[in-house]
């Protein structure tokens, strides 16, 4: 996920439906799989989770 969908997810070339649609299938993957962490996400995911909702905040607004 770091790799790819994060990178991708911030990548200011890519559009913003498509960063925007990311940040949702993430949003949903964590709160459907890891849905504690979502709320207080452990070490592994301090960075990510933050990150995910940011975007989501931002990008919101713009479509």
């Amino acid at each position: 996920m770091s790799n790819k969908w994060l990178h991708r997810m911030q990548d200011i070339h890519e559009t913003v439906e498509v960063r925007l649609k990311i940040a949702q299938l993430l949003k949903n993957w964590y709160l459907t799989h890891r849905a504690d962490q979502w709320r207080k996400p452990n070490k592994k995911n301090k960075k990510k989770v933050p990150l995910i909702q940011h975007t989501l905040e931002e990008l919101e607004g713009k479509e």
